[in-house]
Parts: C-alpha cells; structure tokens; sequence
C-alpha cells in the first residue's frame, strides 16, 4: 500500500481498486483525491409489479438491490501522475473502511462489479478549492466489523459468496474460501434460510425434509439437474467475484455447465465428503465425480 492514495476522512479510508483481466483478483489502488467531502450510499431494489386478476391494487416484489455510491472530493494530484484518476468503461471493487471514535471498533463495506456512473467537477469554496463529484454503481456489498485490536486487512482477492434469495431478501448468506468452507456471513442466520454444512457435503433448505444436495464417496446426489436457471424460490446462487457458478434451488441445481469425471484444479467451490474433494465449481464448469439425481 506504500505507492497507493487512499482517501482519509474524518473516521473512515476509501479505495478504489481495478480488476484484473481474469476478473478474479484485484490489481492497484487508484485515486487522485485526498480529501471526501461527502460520501453517499444509496441502496434501491429492482421492483417487479404484478396485478392479479381482481385484486384492487398492484403488488410489488423487490427482487434484487443495487447500489449507487456517491463521492465527493477535493481534487489533488500526486506529482508522479498528473493526469490524475480516469475512470473507464472496466469494473472496480469499492473499499470503505471507518472507525468509532468511541469504542474504536472498525467497520467495512466492500463493494464489488463497481462501474462509474457520472462524474462532474466545480469549485467548492470563495478559495477556488476545486471538487471531483464521482458516482458509481455496484452490484452487490459485503459487509464486515471487528474490535480495536484486529484492523481490518485490504481486499486481495475477488470473494467467493453464497447470496440468498428469498421472500425476506437478497443478500449475502455464506461466504467460502478453501481452508475454512461455507461459513455463515456476518449476522446471519440458517432459521428461515439454509444450512451449508462447511465441507458442502449437504445444502439443505430450512423446513425440507432432507437436504437437496449431499455428496458420497462416488459423487454427489441432487434432487434434479437444470439445464436452465431454476425459477423456484427461495434460492442459493454461488458467486466468485460478480461472475453466477451456480444455483441451488429446492427443487435441485444448476451451473453454468456440467459434467462428471476428473475434477479440475481451477479456484472455485469445493464439497467434499469424507475430506476429500467429491464437486468443484468454478468459472466454467461444475463437475461431480459422478451424478445421481433423484428427481
């Protein structure tokens, strides 16, 4: 972090970070301001509107939030690059990280397929203090806290998450990483969702009978193989980075392509049974061991 420019607030730093060309890693820290001014989070959700036949009045389903991240700040630039921050048309991962002045306890949004949105320029004060208004908009947050004595580490790499969707939300459900497995996200909860078990050896959804997915030495049993996007709710849908691996339904799974046989090495989910790998999905393909669906 020696060569990057973050910004400092009052209580908080904010950095911005390119994408890498294989969309899974992040590449440098950029800016060219020094001081925010303002900073804006504004969360709306996409709205479906229904009107079944005789009802009085249209009823709407929030489907999916997105995030529009608004960022006001004192233009500066660093001797070594005055040409100062361009945005381009390419995807960036926001990092906002501040702390309580009282109990001096660290909190974290990190948004991820940040793309500029607008971005306009004027002067700000009778000194001629000039301001770079940009905003971005984001397709999803992860949200993250610790106490005093643990400061939050920078972002390195592009997550891997588990997002529920369901009737209370769409928001991130599990996070996974390969030395910890499926791990509950910060303050959330398996009652009215879904249990991963850490090892991906079972996924079962909250009031089933059983589990939708568990796997055994030979491969893995589902409860049917979709060759579309499953249109039951609710739904686990496995990101890396912004880019969808899969999606687990009540009804059985789909990923973007599958097959059976010798499992690849490339990042992505694992689920294992017994300790050893038995599934991997990763970004071009979900493959098993062998398959038995049951439905």
């Amino acid at each position: 972090m020696q060569n990057t420019i973050i910004l400092d607030l009052i209580e908080a730093k904010v950095t911005l970070y390119t994408v890498q060309a294989d969309g899974l890693s992040l590449g440098t820290a950029l800016w060219s301001g020094q001081v925010a001014e303002r900073l804006t989070v504004r969360e709306q959700w996409v709205v479906l509107e229904t009107r079944p036949s005789g009802a009085p009045y249209p009823i709407k389903h929030p489907l999916v939030p997105q995030y529009d991240v608004s960022i006001e700040r004192v233009w500066a630039l660093p001797l070594n690059n005055l040409a100062g921050f361009s945005p381009t048309n390419q995807t960036y991962v926001l990092e906002v990280i501040w702390t309580e002045e009282d109990t001096q306890q660290w909190h974290r949004r990190t948004f991820y397929g940040v793309t500029i949105a607008s971005r306009n320029f004027g002067a700000q004060n009778l000194e001629s203090e000039f301001v770079d208004g940009q905003e971005f908009a984001a397709q999803y947050v992860l949200v993250d806290a610790g106490g005093a004595s643990y400061p939050p580490q920078p972002v390195i790499a592009m997550p891997m998450v588990v997002f529920w969707s369901g009737s209370d939300g769409y928001y991130p459900l599990y996070t996974y990483d390969t030395l910890s497995g499926f791990l509950l996200a910060t303050g959330e909860s398996t009652t009215g969702h879904a249990t991963i078990a850490a090892d991906g050896s079972s996924i079962t959804f909250f009031g089933a009978t059983g589990p939708v997915l568990t796997t055994t030495a030979a491969g893995v049993t589902v409860g049917e193989l979709h060759d579309t996007l499953p249109t039951d709710f609710p739904q686990l849908q496995c990101f890396l980075g912004t880019t969808l691996l899969g999606v687990v339904s009540p009804a059985g799974l789909w990923a973007r392509v599958i097959t059976d046989g010798a499992l690849p090495a490339a990042t992505g989910f694992e689920f294992e049974y017994a300790g050893a790998p038995v599934m991997v999905m990763n970004p071009a393909l979900c493959t098993a061991l062998a398959w038995t669906a049951t439905g």
